[in-house]
């Protein structure tokens, strides 16, 4: 009966022992194929952080560019504004002084024909000064301190001159 129990312990633990050794072997896959697909996983998880890096990189230059090109856009728009703000008070202090002279002549005793042509002189010059308004409107638009005026208008008045300043330039033409 010993034997026999030792003979049939001895078959159980020799199973035992090859189900044991089979286990650590399967066990040993596993951990080896984990331990690779943890590697596999940290390379490609840096190969990704350095492309977020880079492109992050890329990122920051392409918006120090972009602020380098509006400040530099903002400065010539700033300069172009001055530059007409400047122009238009340059013009139109010799403009008035025409326009002045005009109407000075316009009250002195000249004949018809003449008085005409002064009134076209004025006419054309009033509006030249208009456009220049508005391009130095324009210039206040930029800098945002255009103060907006109200103030009636006579549209009778308006179109009258509008006709005449036309009616000149037609027969000039």
């Amino acid at each position: 009966l010993v034997l026999t129990t030792n003979t049939v312990i001895s078959d159980k633990r020799a199973e035992a022992r090859e189900e044991i050794i089979h286990l650590q072997k399967t066990s040993g896959v596993y951990v080896i194929l984990l331990t690779l697909s943890v590697g596999f996983l940290i390379f490609t998880l840096r190969r990704q952080l350095k492309a977020v890096r880079q492109a992050g990189l890329g990122f920051e230059a392409m918006a120090n560019d972009l602020a380098s090109a509006y400040n530099a856009a903002d400065a010539g728009n700033r300069a172009k504004s001055q530059f007409m703000a400047t122009m238009g008070h340059e013009i139109r202090t010799p403009l008035n002084a025409i326009l002045g002279t005009a109407e000075l002549l316009q009250l002195s005793d000249i004949p018809d024909e003449v008085r005409d042509n002064i009134q076209t002189i004025r006419s054309s010059g009033e509006a030249l000064l208009e456009v220049l308004n508005e391009i130095l409107d324009y210039s206040k638009i930029e800098y945002g301190k255009l103060e907006i005026e109200m103030r009636p208008v006579n549209l009778a008045d308006l179109s009258r001159s509008v006709m005449e300043i036309m009616g000149s330039r037609a027969k000039e033409r």
